[in-house]
């Protein structure tokens, strides 16, 4: 759908070429349609990521939302692997509830045809009709990813049912959690509610000799603020680098990583034990939330909804 809107651009509104840029993250924009430029520089500028910080045009569109009129004089970004050749055009952004989704790019190499009123008004339609395209594969995307997961949870669900054994069960956990929420190391304690101390059980991800350190591992409140908010909370808490709260050189040792996130484990409106996670990405603790539903533990990441 986006290619067709990068190609039709131009004819429509008399240009020579086109772009089309998706938002990644905040301020930051990947390049994944081009038409009407050389092979080489398509190939060159494709993938190519624009961000606000770097270039203080961009910046400006983000914050009052206004095409930018762009020709020979605009100051270029300066990492930009390959020039576009604009001699006059616009970048509109593309608006899907409320927020910036998107960038549509068009002009004309020589300047000789200046970007009039009617040219950015006849744009600003087609970019209307971009930032629904996108709204809509996006929404199509989140559906299958949902009924994925929700796959997914049936299967767990199942393993998990039909291993009568806790431990057979907390083992199947550890190993099915990297798939579902995209975690690189994750490892479950046991809660001991009369010795008042967590008790090492399953890991996965981390090494050998590691895994059996962990397994033995005891730990206490008196071992760090990280446990004890563990102990006394039902909220997610990171820990280590970029938060307030110290990792347990323990843990640090044996996850081998300057941060995690731990997660309580409810069952019944009472504490049975923690997983602690180190994710792939930088995402906060804020970003996971912890339910505790008739025993039934949820863990919820960004759009998506995990079985604890």
């Amino acid at each position: 759908m986006l290619r067709t809107f990068a190609r039709i651009t131009p004819l429509l509104v008399g240009v020579e070429g086109s772009a089309v840029l998706l938002a990644e993250e905040p301020g930051s924009f990947r390049v994944v349609e081009i038409a009407g430029a050389d092979p080489e520089i398509s190939g060159a500028l494709l993938d190519y990521r624009l961000a606000a910080h770097a270039w203080p045009p961009l910046a400006g569109l983000l914050q009052d939302g206004q095409p930018l009129l762009l020709d020979s004089d605009t100051p270029r970004p300066g990492d930009l692997p390959a020039e576009f050749g604009i001699g006059q055009g616009v970048m509109l952004p593309l608006f899907a509830k409320g927020e910036i989704t998107g960038l549509l790019l068009i002009g004309t190499r020589d300047g000789s045809e200046p970007m009039t009123d009617r040219k950015i008004e006849l744009v600003s339609g087609i970019a209307n009709q971009a930032a629904l395209a996108i709204e809509s594969a996006q929404l199509v995307t989140a559906q299958q990813e949902e009924a994925w997961v929700t796959t997914a949870l049936l299967q767990v669900a199942e393993a998990v049912n039909t291993q009568i054994d806790a431990d057979q069960s907390l083992e199947t956990l550890v190993r099915l959690t990297p798939l579902l929420v995209g975690v690189e190391r994750c490892g479950i304690l046991k809660w001991d509610s009369e010795a008042g101390r967590f008790a090492g059980g399953p890991s996965w991800g981390l090494t050998p000799d590691n895994k059996t350190q962990f397994a033995e591992l005891v730990c206490t409140d008196h071992d760090g603020k990280f446990l004890r908010r563990l102990i006394e909370g039902s909220e997610p808490v990171a820990c280590g680098v970029g938060t307030d709260v110290p990792l347990p050189s323990a843990l640090q040792k044996l996850f081998d990583t300057p941060a995690l996130v731990g997660l309580p484990l409810v069952a019944r409106g009472h504490l049975v034990g923690a997983m602690l996670c180190l994710l792939y990405t930088s995402d906060a603790a804020d970003d996971l939330l912890c339910v505790d539903l008739g025993g039934r533990r949820i863990i919820k990441k960004k759009k998506h909804v995990y079985n604890g």
